[in-house]
């Protein structure tokens, strides 16, 4: 595979390379824009496509790499390597300027606050004076000679082809890491991404960071392609083209950016007496018409036509064994006297709501602890502050030694208490096995992007994550999209989404919810085991003919306190908690039970 890689890579490169010497001097300008105009929608689909950021100044950035590497090197006369460099840290800093603050935010405020940085970049350059050229730009620079070679014509787009490469070949390797798999969640959903151990905050940084980086670099290039940087070529009309092209192409797809951005840029040069000066409304009709009939973009159309042609690929066959981690790697459960996890007091207020009111329960290795009560008890808050959800509250909540009240969700699970949800919070831009795979994200730690550790690493987690869709009956769908799951195997799947992190608690939030018979009692049996393994268990549940026979011991909340603790035939039959919940009914059942 590695060589048919290799060689595909080669032939891609060498047909590129080839296609220059067939070129007259016009269409040769316009094969370099075009890889530049690719090379750039790249960068912004690694942004916007995979890691959902929506942000209006990359082609600002596309624009300081080109400005920044004319002044140093042609008015302040740098050496072009110290050009570069010097560009590079400018970028750097700029980059880290805005996404640091801007990256608080989300969505439609995102997309305001980097439309300001943009426009600013472009009054900054037109009101430069002679640094910047004002309104009309530099011009009249010298193509740079680089190690004895001229940095011009046939020579330069040769350099403009190995950026492209070189851009791709990077975005690519990112992608197919356990960081690709991050960006793409918390797209998705970032609350259960951070509840995996993903840290969203530092993830969208390093991702806006590297992707303005690469535009910096690709405006670098770009200011050597006439000789001549203006304002107006990194304006609004060129960044709205830049997401047209993504859109087109298939947001989130490489090979979408790239067919994308020739489709769209070919358009004029093709269509150029129909369309005319009005080519951003036919752009913007092809976005339009791409979104109600090709939500996929061209990208997908050629997958549908591929799969056509094309058998299933067999999965890897699950490794059949009879326990999901290697017994000798099964972590020894404490003393029985010796608590997992300690709350003490634990106290949270709404505004006037005491929504959690001064709880106390110890959880043990191996334990499965019920937590019951009535709607608005206090259950789930209960569940957000051990999982980090909520910043602030009165108490202690300690796992062994270690306090954990307080800490952000991604640290909580990097600790080993990991959650599910009420309902299903899956990542729906990931395969079913790759959704499995993010809830490894802690065991990359420490695993350099590129290393053969990392590759090895890679290659052992999917085996495990198939282990674990065979113990869920998942495994036959483990290349599917997680959108053609039941809800009910959505359930089985957040679970195995769990296990993979080695967790040494996990919480369930109401799973027996919406399942059918034969799915609960499958519920069931997973829970048993995975308290067989070691792991505590920690589960709100209303079902209590699920519950009771399942659960070592429950407590009970009412009103945000604690009312009982116990057995569950000694809960049951508590006068409090039968007038506050269960009822005369249910309490004959748990006794029984």
């Amino acid at each position: 595979m590695t060589v048919r890689l290799g060689l595909a890579w080669l032939g891609g490169a060498a047909l590129l390379v080839g296609t220059t010497f067939l070129l007259d001097d016009y269409t040769a300008d316009l094969f370099r824009k075009m890889l530049l105009t690719v090379t750039l929608a790249l960068s912004f689909n690694f942004l916007f496509g995979i890691a959902g950021q929506l942000a209006f100044s990359h082609v600002a950035f596309y624009g300081i790499g080109a400005y920044t590497i004319v002044i140093l090197a042609y008015h302040f006369g740098w050496p072009l390597p110290l050009a570069f460099l010097g560009a590079l840290a400018i970028g750097f800093v700029l980059a880290l300027t805005v996404a640091v603050p801007s990256l608080r935010l989300e969505g439609f405020f995102l997309a305001l606050a980097s439309l300001a940085f943009a426009q600013i970049f472009t009054v900054v350059m037109v009101q430069g004076g002679e640094v910047t050229g004002a309104a009309d730009g530099i011009s009249g620079y010298a193509s740079p000679t680089v190690l004895g070679i001229r940095f011009a014509g046939q020579n330069y787009l040769f350099a403009v082809i190995g950026l492209f490469l070189a851009t791709l070949a990077i975005l690519l390797a990112i992608d197919r890491t356990y960081f690709g798999r991050a960006c793409r969640a918390i797209r998705d959903n970032p609350d259960p991404a951070a509840a995996m151990g993903i840290n969203v905050a530092r993830t969208k940084i390093i991702v806006f960071v590297l992707s303005s980086m690469l535009a910096t670099i690709a405006g670098m290039f770009y200011a050597y392609a006439d000789n001549y940087v203006n304002p107006f070529v990194f304006d609004l009309d060129y960044m709205f083209l830049l997401f047209f092209m993504v859109v087109v192409g298939g947001s989130g797809r490489h090979e979408g950016a790239v067919i994308g951005a020739v489709v769209l840029f070919a358009l004029p040069e093709l269509l150029g007496n129909v369309i005319g000066n009005r080519h951003m409304f036919f752009y913007g009709l092809f976005v339009v018409l791409a979104i109600l009939f090709w939500p996929d973009g061209l990208a997908g159309i050629i997958d549908r036509f591929r799969a056509a042609l094309r058998t299933k690929a067999a999965n890897p066959a699950p490794i059949a064994r009879p326990a999901l981690v290697p017994t000798a790697r099964v972590p020894t459960p404490p003393h029985a006297d010796a608590p997992l996890v300690t709350v003490r007091g634990l106290s949270k207020r709404f505004g006037g709501i005491v929504a959690v009111d001064g709880i106390d329960f110890e959880l043990y290795a191996g334990e499965i602890l019920g937590i019951i009560g009535p709607n608005g008890a206090g259950k789930t808050t209960t569940f957000n502050l051990i999982a980090g959800v909520f910043p602030s509250a009165a108490g202690s909540v300690r796992l062994r030694d270690t306090e954990i009240l307080g800490l952000s969700p991604h640290d909580v699970a990097a600790h080993g208490i990991i959650r599910t949800y009420q309902h299903n919070r899956l990542f729906a831009g990931l395969t079913v096995l790759d959704n499995v795979l993010i809830g490894a994200h802690t065991r990359f730690s420490g695993s350099r992007i590129g290393s053969g550790r990392l590759a090895r690493l890679e290659v052992e987690m999917r085996r495990e994550a198939f282990d674990i869709l065979s113990l869920v009956q998942l495994a036959d769908q483990a290349e599917a999209d997680v959108r053609r799951l039941s809800f009910g195997q959505g359930r089985l799947l957040e679970i195995a989404r769990a296990l993979i992190g080695r967790p040494s608690v996990i919480m369930f939030d109401e799973p027996a919810a919406g399942l059918a018979p034969a799915e609960l009692e499958r519920l069931g049996e997973i829970i048993r085991w995975i308290s067989g393994h070691g792991i505590a268990v920690l589960l709100i549940e209303h079902d209590m003919n699920f519950l009771l026979p399942l659960a070592h011991r429950a407590i009970v909340l009412n009103f945000g306190r604690k009312i009982a603790d116990g057995t569950p035939a000694t809960v049951c039959a508590d006068p409090m908690v039968i007038d506050a919940y269960l009822g005369a009914t249910v309490q004959a059942q748990g006794g029984t039970a």
